[in-house]
């Protein structure tokens, strides 16, 4: 069953850089990183917490009587990382091109408040990609895009209704986009 609640206070700690760098008049480098510490101060008469075998942890745990006081709050990675690169050029007196690479990194965590294995989502990185050729005015451009080269099948949310089940995100992507502006 779906149990919906408030925590009774929480604690989210961390630290967020991000930084650009103009390597070349061409080259553009780009990172962030987030390093976060998302704690239940106090929560009581929450979900029961399941345990690694799937059982709950506390027997004794029985209609929402559980307590999640000092556990990570769901959706809450302790690392997420963010790198890119952009190389913009043009190469003819009419045209531009522009090519752009990203990966993303993202620590383990749990989606389902209950702790469930069924809903932790192991780390993983995406990885995207952008190659496009333009007119120097702008009017037009193609360009052939990849997200989540890598393949990387994510849990959006999971459930336990008469069985447990996940929704997973999208998978590699590849595609060709094309804009006329005028």
């Amino acid at each position: 069953r779906f149990i919906i609640g408030n925590a009774a206070s929480a604690e989210v700690k961390g630290l967020e850089l991000e930084g650009q760098w103009l390597a070349t008049d061409h080259l553009t480098f780009n990172g962030s990183a987030a390093f976060t510490d998302a704690k239940f101060d106090k929560f009581l008469n929450a979900q029961c917490p399941i345990a690694s075998d799937g059982t709950q942890e506390d027997p004794t745990c029985v209609d929402g009587q559980g307590d999640l006081s000092g556990r990570q709050i769901e959706r809450a990675p302790k690392v997420e990382l963010n790198i890119g690169a952009d190389w913009s050029q043009q190469i003819s007196s009419n045209l531009n091109f522009d090519a752009k690479i990203d990966a993303y990194y993202s620590d383990k965590y749990y989606v389902r408040q209950d702790f469930d294995p069924n809903g932790l989502q192991d780390a993983f990185t995406k990885l995207n990609a952008r190659l496009a050729v333009s007119s120097a005015n702008d009017r037009w451009e193609i360009a052939l895009v990849g997200k989540n080269l890598t393949d990387e099948l994510t849990i959006q949310h999971a459930y336990e209704v008469l069985s447990s089940f996940q929704a997973l995100g999208e998978g590699r992507k590849v595609f060709l986009e094309g804009t006329l502006r005028w």
